[in-house]
């Protein structure tokens, strides 16, 4: 068993005498990482997901209306002393269970307080979208079942035959590009032009919309659900976007990798085609948009897709490479570990790597990925503040705040 400062917990008394449990609705999904089992909690109704332990899953699964959690606690101690969690981990669990709505209580609804979740939780939102003001997103559709009736070609898509073709696309236009290398070069001095601006736009549009529903097809191949496509707003911008957690459940970690490289895997497709045809045209709108879906599918995937710093397809596909779950929010409680142990001398600070190789991967991903992510906006900030100054400076207040001031004070407090 863990140490007493784990085990035992002052707050224990505002959740010993609860009887609650899991609702009805909640689905669990099993997975592996690094060879070790763990369970996913599945609420269908907000499409959300949290990673839990197989102690953790015992505790939870025994929770019942006739039982109070004391009592179920004191069961799984009795049972695996060594392993079971704590009454601080436990209380942290509710706790997120609770704000996502996922327990089930017979004690009659208090108004006051079914008030004060919902305000708790439009609080956590809103701060939330603050928090990614320059990346609101609006769904509009629901495409599960035109994904349905797609199903037949999808299977057809993703198979080692469209494999093949997609390699074989992908070396001729590569060997195109090569023979024209020049011209490609000299082209993209245009590309910020502001009669290239509408091109340039479209192309994104193009390449993004064959993007998202690479994810929603492959998603769909390996038994997953698509519910939601919309608009994100990148940098105040329109563009498509899908919602493909559902492939989190999936027991392959392969799976699971793949759908998050299929947005990349059609883009690329499309790209080549795009080379072709811009090989093929002279200059007018057609070579234009072409080349622009060029520039745009290798920009963008080198800088955002498959760059692993960012919350992006890159960061969800090293995720399930290396067997980390939870690796963004993991790395930066190891920082936080780091410097409440080695900095300020609290003992009492406990890392969430399960071994030394974990502990070393979250260290560098939390180092890297901040510095990464600070470069980028500040880039982007200072791109758009020289071309719209009022909006730049109203950009880099929020996210001075939100990243910077924040996040600070409450590490200190």
């Amino acid at each position: 068993m863990a140490g007493l400062e784990k085990t035992f917990s002052e707050s224990w008394h505002h959740v010993a005498d609860q009887r609650i449990c899991l609702r009805a609705s909640v689905k669990v999904h099993k997975q592996f990482f690094r060879g070790e089992k763990w369970y996913v909690l599945h609420d269908p109704f907000n499409n959300h997901f949290f990673r839990i332990r197989p102690e953790v899953h015992e505790f939870v699964m025994r929770l019942r209306p006739d039982q109070t959690v004391e009592q179920v606690w004191e069961a799984c101690i009795a049972k695996n002393p060594e392993t079971s969690p704590g009454q601080e981990e436990i209380i942290q669990l509710l706790a997120q269970l609770y704000f996502a709505n996922l327990l089930y209580h017979e004690l009659p609804p208090d108004s006051a307080k079914l008030f004060k979740r919902y305000c708790q939780r439009k609080q956590r939102e809103l701060q939330s979208r603050l928090k990614t003001i320059m990346f609101i997103r609006l769904p509009l559709f629901d495409p599960e079942n035109l994904l349905r009736k797609w199903l037949p070609a999808i299977r057809l898509l993703v198979s080692p035959l469209a494999g093949a073709a997609w390699l074989v696309v992908l070396l001729l236009s590569a060997k195109i590009a090569i023979d024209h290398m020049d011209t490609m070069v000299s082209q993209a001095q245009g590309i910020l032009a502001p009669d290239n601006l509408i091109y340039l736009y479209i192309g994104l549009i193009l390449v993004k919309v064959f993007h998202e529903f690479g994810h929603a097809i492959v998603c769909k191949k390996y038994g997953g659900e698509v519910h939601t496509m919309g608009v994100m707003f990148l940098i105040f911008t329109p563009l498509p976007y899908m919602d493909a957690t559902s492939s989190w459940s999936f027991r392959s970690r392969w799976q699971r990798a793949l759908v998050g490289a299929a947005g990349m895997i059609f883009e690329l497709f499309i790209a080549a085609l795009a080379v072709m045809i811009w090989a093929a045209t002279g200059p007018g709108i057609i070579n234009s948009i072409a080349y622009n879906m060029i520039f745009v599918a290798s920009v963008s995937t080198i800088l955002f897709n498959a760059n692993p710093l960012l919350r992006y397809d890159g960061y969800y596909i090293l995720s399930d490479i290396l067997d980390i779950p939870n690796l963004h929010s993991r790395s930066f409680l190891q920082l936080k570990y780091l410097l409440e142990h080695y900095i300020f001398g609290c003992r009492d600070s406990f890392s969430p790597a399960q071994s030394l190789k974990e502990a070393w991967w979250l260290s560098l991903f939390g180092i890297l990925s901040s510095m990464y992510r600070i470069v980028v906006f500040t880039a982007i900030i200072l791109f758009i503040a020289d071309r719209f100054l009022i909006a730049g400076l109203i950009m880099a207040s929020i996210c001075l705040i939100s990243w910077g001031i924040l996040p600070f004070f409450r590490f200190f407090q």
